[in-house]
């Protein structure tokens, strides 16, 4: 006669143990689903962050804008009126060497690296736009403004 602990087959497996290994699938699919949810709800998360940084990230350039405008009703002379009085040849060099410098997150050596020059000279250009423009680069908003007015000078064909 088979004890009610043991299964039919006899082979010693107790309906307890059975049940508790059913138990731990469940909860085991259960700890699965949670995390493919977590993880659809994080990229949704990201998604959101993504979108929400584009927003403020436009708001501050239309702040910046209204910024440069208010000074002299103008996008592009607000901060490029000096630099854009240069002989052609001086402005084509301190607009490039301005836009490769923003497009390298502000460092001198991969501007260098990028413009074949060596990285004091990029300095020296640099310092040359300070001067000119009235501007720090050290100040964030400053580079802001500075690189509003390039975009609107190169969208209008000035520079």
């Amino acid at each position: 006669m088979t004890s009610p602990a043991k299964d039919a087959s006899g082979g010693g497996t107790s309906l307890a143990l059975r049940l508790a290994l059913a138990f731990l699938a469940v909860a085991l699919a259960a700890v699965a689903l949670l995390a493919i949810l977590t993880a659809v709800l994080a990229a949704s998360d990201v998604s959101a962050l993504v979108n929400r940084q584009r927003t403020d990230l436009t708001a501050a350039v239309a702040v910046s804008a209204s910024a440069a405008w208010e000074r002299n009703n103008s996008w592009t002379h607000a901060d490029l009126g000096p630099v854009l009085d240069l002989p052609d040849d001086d402005r084509a060099v301190t607009i490039e060497t301005t836009r490769v410098w923003l497009a390298s997150a502000g460092s001198t050596s991969a501007a260098a690296t990028r413009l074949h020059l060596h990285r004091n000279t990029v300095r020296y250009r640099l310092r040359r736009l300070e001067e000119l423009t009235n501007r720090s680069l050290a100040n964030p908003l400053d580079v802001a403004e500075l690189h509003v007015a390039l975009e609107c000078a190169r969208m209008l064909g000035v520079a």
